[in-house]
């Protein structure tokens, strides 16, 4: 950089990168196979850029003779360390080079540190890699695993992990930073409906880190290379075909509001502030109380009262009771950013038969996305409405319909909206948060995902039906308790499966279930649907289980039912084919791993995904 600007000037390096970093008047390049050197230091020496040092790879058992069959992967450097990837080697190590006080390179790497081989074929560990100190990290060769953390305490040693709850639908790591105490670790997508992210760790006084954030972009794809300057995150992404930065500032605390929830088990709407002219009550249907707006003549519906952010998700169970007499649409859905009637983001389901995501801005009303879907009174609907940013999305039960790019509205509040329809609303949660997927699994790839750890019984993937293709877990195994999960431990979840039983051994009360918030074989919830004809929502604590509510289903070998375990902040609701059928308030458990299970029953799994509100 001159006074009048940037020019170019070319280095003296002798071969092609890969990877460059630049710290403290000092450039760091990989380099291609071929060279022995996996790395080399270029500082400008009279003027001119060129090369000073070169990092060669050692032979094992090294150090004798450097390996021209290796290539230098991801490499960063501070004022007196560098830190070299592997690019095509054999092994899943990181090279570590120490500068000594006369600031003289040794002619060997200081430390290689091997790290564990996690999943043979998967490719190797060690390929990204960041150095703050006498702090690494590197790559793994296993998602589930997560970058390793490398300290020095005299040699360099794996310290550690750092793990994402959804990491179970996360691709490899697509670029590592560390400044500052703050990792930065990228992520291209690795599921559906995921999104690529950047999950940001802060190290504590401790020295461990924490996860405490995931940056996601406004629109496009990120997909490599993330970058820290001060609080500043910057990654590389796709947009429309066209290569663009994102740039993210971050706040000064993570701290973040806490979720809501309103199952109107309180018998009141004092949180919520009704639209004019809406009759709004808190009726009792026998197993729980939910919000009821009656009034079909007109807009109606209720916003949360206080709860005025940017960022915020609302979603709910809604069934939809009656329309107005006459022609014309009449709709049902979600509102946020919500400032007064004239002024939000609003999902609708209508009588027209359409899914529609619509902004009203000083009483114009624009529709953004829209989709021809069929509507049903009567019928219980899981509706989520978000607005992230400048993202806009809509799902219905569990499934993104529609989604949009809009910056019209900044902030407001969420609520409960309709036109000339009666409506049920209950079990609200509204959130500061996207949606996070934490699994998605459907089976069909034949051998179960690395995340499934069969404890008991026998559990395999076969196929079902035709296409062969379309594959099931099965746990085959008719005595006694059974078990596979997840081991991925995270707060708040909802898990849903469609499952069915083969067989149930002869004697009472056999079943196939679900767990959430599961610590181990003594301490978990559980959904479970039994050969009584029942559906009962339980508790293990210490081994002694509680029953913590039951209801009538009647249940046959052979049929598809779709399970889902709720367990937001206290509140555990169970559902089988979308129906609320139990719940209940309890503490005991306030995080823990979700599983697969039976007792005393052959099953089949299928289509598990685990989400986080």
């Amino acid at each position: 950089r001159t006074a009048s600007g940037w020019v170019s000037a070319p280095t003296l390096a002798g071969a092609q990168n890969s990877d460059l970093e630049v710290h403290s008047g000092m450039l760091l390049a990989s380099t291609i196979l071929g060279t022995c050197a996996d790395a080399e230091l270029i500082q400008k020496q009279s003027g001119t850029w060129t090369t000073t040092q070169n990092f060669p790879s050692m032979v094992p058992p090294g150090p004798t003779e450097c390996d021209v069959d290796s290539s230098g992967g991801d490499v960063d450097l501070t004022n007196n360390r560098v830190i070299v990837g592997q690019a095509f080697n054999a092994a899943s190590e990181v090279q570590i080079w120490n500068r000594d006080v006369g600031g003289t390179w040794p002619s060997a790497p200081t430390a290689v540190v091997q790290l564990p081989p996690e999943e043979p074929g998967s490719g190797l560990a060690g390929r990204s890699v960041t150095i703050e100190g006498d702090t690494a990290i590197a790559s793994a060769n296993s998602r589930l695993v997560g970058p390793y953390v490398l300290r020095q305490n005299g040699t360099w040693s794996v310290a550690g992990n750092l793990l994402r709850p959804d990491r179970a639908t996360l691709a490899s790591p697509s670029g590592l930073e560390l400044l500052n105490g703050i990792a930065a670790i990228g992520y291209g997508t690795g599921a559906p409906l995921v999104e690529p992210s950047v999950g940001i760790f802060t190290r504590n006084a401790s020295g461990d880190f924490e996860y405490v954030a995931r940056l996601i972009p406004s629109d496009g794809l990120i997909f490599d290379n993330p970058e820290i300057s001060g609080r500043r995150v910057v990654a590389s992404g796709v947009d429309a075909d066209e290569r663009v930065v994102y740039v993210f500032d971050l706040p000064a605390s993570f701290t973040q509001p806490a979720l809501i929830q309103d199952d109107f088990e309180d018998r009141n709407t004092a949180e919520w502030t009704h639209i004019p002219g809406s009759v709004v009550s808190v009726p009792f249907n026998g197993l729980s109380s939910f919000y009821r707006q009656s009034r079909v003549a007109g807009d109606a519906g209720s916003f949360r009262t206080g709860f005025d952010m940017t960022d915020q998700s609302i979603e709910a169970d809604v069934v939809a009771r009656s329309y107005a007499a006459g022609s014309g649409d009449r709709w049902f859905g979600l509102a946020v950013r919500q400032t007064d009637p004239g002024n939000l983001y609003y999902l609708t389901l209508r009588n027209s038969n359409v899914i529609s995501l619509r902004k009203r801005v000083n009483g114009v009303v624009t529709v953004l996305a829209s989709r021809s879907e069929f509507v049903d009174l009567n019928r219980r609907y899981k509706l989520r409405l978000e607005a992230i940013g400048s993202r806009v999305r809509a799902y219905v039960d569990g499934q993104l319909v529609l989604e949009a790019v809009d910056r019209s509205l900044t902030r407001g509040t969420p609520g409960l909206r309709m036109y000339r329809t009666a409506t049920d609303y209950d079990n609200v949660v509204i959130s500061p948060n996207p949606q996070t997927a934490l699994l998605l699994d459907n089976f069909d790839i034949g051998g179960h995902e690395p995340w499934w750890i069969p404890r008991s019984g026998s559990w395999v993937e076969l196929a079902e039906g035709f296409p062969s293709f379309n594959r099931v877990f099965m746990q085959g195994n008719t005595t006694g308790a059974r078990r596979a999960d997840t081991d991925i431990d995270v707060d708040d979840q909802v898990v849903q499966v469609r499952a069915r039983a083969t067989a149930f051994r002869p004697g009472d009360d056999r079943w196939f279930g679900i767990f959430a918030r599961l610590q181990d074989d003594q301490n978990h919830y559980f959904l479970t649907v039994r050969s009584s004809n029942s559906v009962s929502l339980r508790k293990r604590v210490n081994g002694t289980v509680i029953v913590l509510d039951t209801a009538s289903f009647p249940v046959s070998v052979g049929t598809w039912y779709t399970l889902r375990l709720e367990a937001v902040g206290s509140s555990l609701r169970g559902y089988v084919n979308n129906q609320p059928l139990v719940e209940a308030i309890d503490n005991d458990f306030a995080e823990g791993s979700w599983g697969l299970g039976t007792l005393s029953a052959a099953a089949q799994f299928d289509d598990v995904r685990v989400t986080q509100p």
